[in-house]
């Protein structure tokens, strides 16, 4: 197995690197020149790094960067795709073959919610089909994850949900099938760790949780 990489913003520049190595810089600028504002990632078995933009240019846009050829093309953009404003949470399904996003839509709260895209062999979905309707309908989605059952975890609060600040646990058809409440705070992103990645790590805009996972 090879050396961990971890991927983020730094500097203003999208970088990767590995423990006690210095990063590598993926990306300058965002694709037409434009300054790089990522807010989530992720990536996909095939060498494809997708990340969210909430407000660049104002409503989000949703960008893969080819990490063998280094190449950067926008999936969408919200300014055309008013219905997926505000692209937020982003996770690949375990199998490879969708895209998840959590749209927080803030000016249009109906259309928030999660979508999901099928993917395509060279890693290119299909916005138009895949904003036609919500896979699933969280109030306020922010932060995304697939667990070790394969199901989709997404933090789920702030002040537009009425009922407390959540993780909602969706199935494969886009089903909930629990909830953990978060103790204190708006949950803002998670990832799944630890040993075999049964230890999940919560953020929120107050405190870092982390819990254990347990299989039925």
């Amino acid at each position: 197995m090879g050396r961990p990489r971890w991927y983020g913003l730094v500097g203003g520049k999208l970088v990767s690197w590995s423990p006690g190595a210095e990063p590598k810089v993926l990306l300058n600028k965002a694709p037409g020149d434009k300054e790089l504002s990522l807010n989530d990632l992720a990536i996909s078995a095939k060498g494809v790094l997708y990340f969210t933009t909430l407000k660049d240019p104002e409503k989000g846009r949703v960008t893969a960067l080819n990490l063998k050829s280094g190449t950067a093309a926008v999936c969408f953009d919200a300014e055309q795709h008013p219905e997926l404003a505000n692209p937020n949470g982003i996770a690949v399904s375990p199998d490879g073959k969708s895209l998840v996003i959590a749209v927080s839509n803030y000016k249009n709260r109906k259309r928030a919610g999660l979508y999901r895209f099928a993917l395509q062999e060279d890693g290119a979905f299909d916005a138009a089909a895949g904003k036609k309707a919500k896979w699933a309908s969280p109030n306020a989605p922010d932060g995304l994850a697939f667990g070790p059952d394969g199901n989709l975890y997404c933090t789920d609060g702030n002040l537009y949900c009425t009922d407390g600040n959540l993780i909602r646990i969706y199935d494969g058809a886009g089903t909930e099938v629990n909830k953990v409440r978060i103790p204190q705070g708006s949950g803002t992103n998670f990832t799944f760790g630890g040993v075999g990645g049964r230890t999940l790590f919560v953020t929120t805009d107050k405190q870092l949780y982390a819990g254990a996972w347990k299989s039925k």
